[in-house]
């Protein structure tokens, strides 16, 4: 049970970091949405990488979906902020799914390293 809480913890974590991102950038950099600044592209998802990286290589529970609980905070966030607009959420969606990917396919590949590891012991 103690891994399911530590779990639940750390992905609850990411989306506030998400949204807080989301947010801040967005508010701080005068733009309507955060990727269109370019310190999204050079500190937001540098460090979503880099968090991804580190909880997979500690084997946290969970650590595969951080990028997409990221990216459900920074969902949340955008639609805040642009009143409930959706217009062109499928772009925006696959936007997304292409910006979080690296992170994503980093802790996949990390957890995979583990998994090998471990099955030849």
């Amino acid at each position: 049970m103690q891994a399911r809480g530590s779990a639940l913890v750390l992905l609850s974590v990411a989306v506030a970091l998400g949204a807080l991102c989301w947010w801040g950038l967005s508010t701080a950099t005068g733009e309507r949405e955060a990727w269109d600044s370019g310190l999204y592209f050079l500190g937001v998802l540098p460090l979503l990488t880099a968090a991804c990286a580190l909880a997979a290589s500690r084997r946290w529970r969970g650590a595969l979906w951080i990028a997409p609980a990221f990216a459900a905070g920074e969902w949340i966030a955008m639609v805040a902020r642009s009143g409930g607009d959706l217009g062109v959420w499928p772009i925006g969606l696959l936007f997304t799914a292409i910006t979080h990917a690296p992170a994503f396919g980093l802790g996949l590949a990390i957890v995979a390293r583990h998994r090998l590891r471990d099955a030849r012991k």
